[in-house]
């Protein structure tokens, strides 16, 4: 069950007022899903309550389940069903109630993402109007702030629009901390510095870096099932627009190209902050109460895996000394002919050194191995030998096991040889914020200055470089470093490059569109002849 408060209710008293409650999403964040769940029935009930003195008030409930490419509903209510909305009308004063019942069915679905170019999609969205808003900047999702540009920018090393949007996913999930106290709703280009937040979040910073690179995404207010309250809670996620279609990315689930059937969405937006109620009244006063959300499951079919993944376990060594760590290689074949993000999670084991779940894109037919480190723990009872079981599992339902012999008259494999093997498997997904901007500039300067700034969740060896100028320095895990870099004073232009053993980042700076141009240096020209014209 959850319960939904309403925030940001205000009043203005005139002849005709309208009152707009708006829903503050938040939420909770998982990996775990109704895995094998191919179908769901829902009952959801919405309701408001009202104290009115006014002689006449409409309210305009806009937030009620939808239907869409993934679930229908059936509605039962006293309101007035419509485009905008599900509208109430009372003639009269005093506490009044309204609510909708809806049974809703949902059904598991994995979009079938075929490849398309950023360029093909931007041709696409370029003589549609209504995609090119989900394109634009917006209040909470700020996709033209130059720190947003820079990000997406460094992340968008492909052509393929589908491989870009897995990388912005990642860097959002795996940069993020979750964060129950944060859950206000923020600016894009405050939450990539801050790195905090619940799902509202996490889908805003999406929803900014996609559409920084042109790629349509829209918000969706709703509510999921979580297991971590055994209840539906409050939730968000982003669509974004491919192949003529909208395609669901649940960043803080890690559910991308593909939603489970607990998700239901109440409302798709081009922001977040849109109103849950829209009331207007004559005369008197309002008082709105909290809206409530209950929902319950009351049916669901469970199913095989129809995924046509299959897995496959290969363990450096099946026989290891107790206290070793032992690198487990997950082989993938994708037998569609489409992409496929599959979440992996290694559900048995004795133990798991570092992360036990993973998100792996993979093309169209497409072979692919990935990584785990399983650690052998040293105990008492397994001297003479013991057996574990290992399983990895996808959210498909598809399963793999193998089994590890540890005990003491084995090879011991060391942290250090295991890491050789396992790290750079991987990518990059975001070990470094890199981001740099011009620093005031005067034309009687003898150089222009760049403030660069460096975040870094390892601490590691980097290498910082100006055209064919460079200089080393260390870069500390979770510390912010500036770097100052001197540019000639006639360049219009400067790319900055960073550098470590395994990746390399630009952060460019435009010294025309940063307003410190030709155009500030006229002005200030003329400034100063004004000043020797009037005697100053």
């Amino acid at each position: 069950m959850a319960k939904a408060k309403l925030r940001n209710i205000f009043v203005i008293v005139i002849l005709m007022i309208s009152l707009v409650c708006s829903f503050s999403l938040c939420f909770s964040q998982e990996f775990e899903y109704t895995e094998g769940t191919q179908e769901q029935l829902t009952m959801v009930k919405i309701s408001n309550s009202v104290y009115s003195t006014a002689s006449k008030l409409d309210a305009n409930l806009t937030f009620y389940p939808l239907n869409d490419y993934r679930q229908s509903s059936y509605t039962l209510t006293e309101g007035k069903t419509s485009s905008s909305g599900i509208l109430f009308h009372f003639n009269y004063g005093g506490e009044l109630d309204f609510s909708i019942d809806s049974n809703v069915s949902t059904k598991l679905f994995v979009s079938p993402l075929e490849t398309t170019s950023l360029d093909d999609l931007k041709a696409q969205v370029s003589v549609d109007k209504y995609l090119i808003a989900y394109t634009k900047s917006s209040t909470y999702a700020d996709s033209s702030n130059p720190i947003i540009e820079n990000k997406a920018n460094q992340l968008a090393r492909s052509n393929d629009s589908i491989e870009t949007l897995y990388v912005l996913a990642e860097y959002v999930k795996n940069s993020m901390t979750y964060d129950l106290s944060s859950s206000d709703l923020k600016k894009a280009s405050e939450i990539i510095v801050e790195k905090k937040g619940v799902c509202a979040q996490y889908t805003i910073l999406f929803i900014a870096l996609a559409r920084s690179i042109g790629i349509p995404a829209r918000y969706v207010s709703g509510i999921a099932y979580t297991t971590r309250t055994d209840s539906f809670e409050e939730h968000a996620w982003a669509e974004v627009y491919l192949n003529g279609a909208w395609v669901p990315f649940d960043v803080t689930f890690g559910q991308y190209g593909w939603l489970d059937t607990s998700h239901i969405a109440l409302k798709k937006s081009l922001d977040a902050g849109d109103s849950s109620i829209k009331y207007s009244y004559i005369g008197g006063y309002i008082q709105p109460e909290e809206i409530s959300i209950d929902a319950y499951t009351i049916g669901y079919q469970i199913g095989k895996s129809f995924s046509n993944i299959t897995l496959e376990l290969e363990l450096y060594k099946e026989k290891v000394a107790q206290d070793s760590y032992v690198p487990l290689k997950v082989l993938i074949k994708n037998k569609n002919p489409y992409y496929v993000m599959l979440p992996l999670r290694v559900s048995i084991a004795p133990e798991v050194y570092g992360k036990f779940q993973k998100i792996v894109l993979l093309k169209p037919m497409e072979e692919q191995e990935t990584f785990f480190m399983i650690y052998a723990p040293e105990k008492e009872k397994c001297r003479n030998g013991c057996i574990a079981n290992i399983e990895v599992k996808d959210s498909f339902n598809d399963t793999a096991q193998t089994s590890l012999i540890f005990s003491d008259f084995n090879e011991k494999i060391s942290l250090e040889k295991a890491s050789s093997i396992v790290n750079g498997t991987d990518g990059y997904f975001g070990d470094f914020d890199f981001y740099c901007a011009p620093e005031p500039f005067n034309k009687d300067d003898a150089s222009r200055k760049i403030l660069c700034k460096i975040n870094s969740s390892k601490s590691k060896a980097i290498r910082i470089c100006y055209k064919e100028r460079c200089f080393e320095t260390y870069s500390e895990r979770d510390k912010e470093m500036q770097e100052y870099i001197d540019i000639p004073k006639n360049e219009t232009q400067a790319c900055i490059t960073l550098n470590d053993s395994n990746m390399i980042l630009n952060s460019c700076v435009d010294f025309n569109k940063n307003g410190d141009d030709s155009v500030k240096n006229v002005l200030n020209d003329v400034l100063e002849w004004l000043k020797s014209f009037l005697g100053f």
